[in-house]
């Protein structure tokens, strides 16, 4: 059942129903008062309803933590206009780059208090750079980070290349390489 339809049927009684199936059997003029009727009903049920039981909850909150708002707007979506559907599906899309992002820095907070100093793999001199060349992210390349992290984590790591580019770009402040440049040459001039 719907939240909907179970917020309908908390505040209604069989009396009340049995009047809403007789509304589609009477003529038009009778079925505008017998509507109007109905309503004032149910406005009086409920409000007896919180009378007698005022610690009734139309709907308890769960536990689960805080309200999602993308399910929120997902449940909306059925009683939306065409228009006010699109803005939802644009704001639930933005929510969800938000999350993304939100994740990606969590990771590379994650990676930043693992190796505080910087990543240093076989090869690289102890300032943690893969080499010497100027402009060398620092830790070494994503390849090389990736293949340490590789190695730490056994063979089943995934393929970080992508993750450490983004991590090297954010540690210098760059622009991520050209497709036909690898991340250790530098750009030409």
């Amino acid at each position: 059942m719907d939240k909907v339809t179970a917020f309908d049927a908390l505040f209604t009684n069989n009396q009340i129903q049995k009047l809403k199936v007789l509304v589609s059997y009477v003529d038009s003029p009778l079925q505008r008062q017998l509507a109007i009727y109905i309503k004032f009903l149910e406005l009086k049920y409920t409000m007896d309803l919180f009378r007698h039981y005022p610690e009734l909850s139309v709907s308890p909150h769960s536990q689960e933590g805080p309200p999602d708002p993308a399910r929120l707007c997902q449940e909306f979506t059925p009683y939306c206009s065409p228009q006010e559907q699109r803005q939802l599906n644009q704001f639930t899309s933005m929510l969800q780059t938000m999350s993304h992002y939100q994740e990606i820095m969590e990771m590379v907070q994650m990676f930043q208090e693992m190796f505080p100093e910087g990543m240093s793999f076989p090869g690289g001199d102890p300032s943690g750079n893969a080499d010497s060349a100027e402009g060398a992210a620092p830790g070494g390349s994503p390849d090389m980070m990736a293949a340490g992290l590789g190695s730490l984590f056994g063979e089943n790591m995934p393929d970080l290349s992508q993750l450490m580019s983004m991590m090297s770009m954010m540690q210098s402040g760059g622009s991520p390489p050209q497709e036909n440049q690898s991340p250790d040459t530098p750009p030409p001039e």
